[in-house]
């Protein structure tokens, strides 16, 4: 490998919001791996009312050149027309365009931008190319695909895909692709080093040293199928001393559901909402946790089934979820989504309390700033350049 070697790389995204998931946390961690190794890094990125730009939650390096401008149209198909503009003047000085999910006319026209200027672009799929989301409005699914987004296939060099489960279920455009790149998403774990002991945890969030906490954190999302969790938590054998425990920015009209769910059920005192947290925090919930649950319909690869393993707790999730190959059965227990075996899971964990394991370094180590920048390198020699 050419270690002299530093390339100009511009990412492309929608966002860059805290409302987000992990799409912009990836991006940004992204941006600061290559950057702290010596390459280039400039963000083209849009700002709007429902996603707002906040970049003081990622702790960006200065270096970091962004150009934010206001998006225009609704979420799904919006344009960011000033940051797209400057796109199209600085592509040729740029080695290669990173453009983050699909369904929107930024990364169309990034993709048509790429084309055009002769400068090769990677589109990470984000799990939008997969099963679950042309369910979601299936009919414009169909006419975009077989319109916008065979353009965008055609256009760029490849798709980027980070996890297995998110290349078998983005058949459609996995099939079209020039190329498919395997490659996990980076993965900041600074706040996860030396997690708390479960205890000290359990003490700094004020929750009962003695009670049984399946943790989910993250989005409430439809895609999420929290749903599965509630009724778990009705028709599993649990004591009063069990809570389920929501941590994450809420999607007003599914948590709406998830609340309506729980009182037709009787069991709102065993539901607890926690709208956000960040940082170290993020590690307190994990870590205070018996379990960390997430039934999803769709993950393409989740960030914080890695950061429950490097907070020591054991991880409960769907076969849908991407990333849980990069992590050894002794941390993870995989359910399908049959209601029945997730009630059987969630009432043996609770007769069966797992102690808290922090993951090894080795394997913490498959997504580190080091690993991952000398994956993309490889990449970008083998692109040519």
């Amino acid at each position: 490998m050419n270690q002299t070697r530093k390339y100009d790389i511009a990412i492309v995204g929608m966002m860059l919001s805290s409302q987000g998931g992990g799409m912009p946390r990836s991006m940004a961690q992204q941006a600061k791996i290559m950057t702290t190794a010596g390459h280039k890094v400039t963000l083209y990125i849009g700002d709007s009312k429902a996603m707002p730009y906040t970049p003081e939650q990622f702790y960006l390096h200065d270096s970091i050149a962004v150009h934010v401008s206001k998006s225009i149209g609704f979420w799904g198909l919006g344009l960011i027309p000033k940051t797209l503009w400057t796109l199209f003047r600085n592509a040729p000085q740029h080695d290669v365009i990173h453009l983050n999910g699909v369904w929107n006319f930024t990364t169309f026209f990034g993709a048509v931008i790429s084309w055009l200027r002769k400068t090769p672009a990677i589109i990470s799929c984000r799990s939008h190319y997969g099963d679950y989301h042309f369910t979601r409005m299936p009919v414009l699914k169909q006419l975009l695909f077989h319109t916008m987004e065979k353009i965008n296939l055609w256009c760029v060099y490849g798709i980027h895909v980070t996890a297995d489960w998110e290349e078998e279920t983005s058949w459609r455009a996995a099939n079209r692709a020039k190329h498919i790149i395997k490659i996990p998403n980076p993965v900041d774990l600074a706040d996860f080093d030396n997690p708390p002991l479960r205890q000290d945890s359990r003490k700094h969030l004020r929750l009962d040293p003695n009670g049984y906490y399946v943790v989910h954190l993250g989005r409430t999302a439809k895609q999420k199928n929290l749903t599965v969790l509630i009724k778990s938590f009705n028709e599993a054998k649990l004591g009063l001393d069990a809570k389920l425990v929501l941590v994450g920015p809420p999607e007003p009209d599914e948590k709406e559901k998830l609340v309506q769910l729980a009182k037709e059920l009787k069991i709102e005192d065993k539901i607890v909402y926690v709208d956000f947290a960040k940082g170290r925090e993020r590690c307190h919930w994990l870590a205070a946790a018996d379990l960390f649950a997430l039934p999803s319909h769709d993950d393409n690869f989740c960030i914080v089934v890695i950061e429950a393993a490097a907070s020591g707790t054991h991880c409960l999730t769907s076969p849908h979820v991407g990333a849980i190959e990069y992590l050894p059965t002794s941390l993870i227990t995989v359910r399908p989504l049959v209601q029945q075996q997730w009630n059987e899971a969630i009432e043996y964990f609770y007769q069966n309390r797992p102690a808290q394991t922090v993951m090894n370094e080795e394997i913490a180590n498959q997504f580190s700033a080091e690993r991952l920048e000398e994956y993309w390198v490889q990449q970008y020699e083998t692109m040519g350049f």
